[in-house]
């Protein structure tokens, strides 16, 4: 299970789930992995958080396998139905 799926069910067993808590609490997890000063890639993504599959392009970085927003350092691949669709390495 992910730390996101991890915090989203105790917020959720708790009676006190809220989409900002979450993420708040996800960046405060996550905190020990350092952001680079500036994105290592462009991503491509279907972003499937309310279930519509929006798709759009975000800076990332890559830490431990895994992508990462630059601006918000919360993992790209979160919910079910998400996926990188092109990805490009800046230099």
């Amino acid at each position: 299970m992910a730390i996101a799926d991890i915090t989203k069910k105790i917020l959720s067993d708790h009676g006190v789930y809220n989409e900002t808590l979450h993420e708040e609490l996800n960046r405060g997890i996550i905190d020990h992995i350092k952001t680079p000063q500036h994105p290592t890639h462009a991503l491509r993504i279907v972003d499937n958080e309310m279930g519509d599959g929006d798709i759009y392009t975000v800076l990332a970085f890559k830490h431990d396998g895994e992508f990462y927003t630059y601006d918000s350092c919360v993992k790209v691949i979160d919910y079910e139905g998400d996926k990188i669709l092109k990805e490009w390495e800046l230099s």
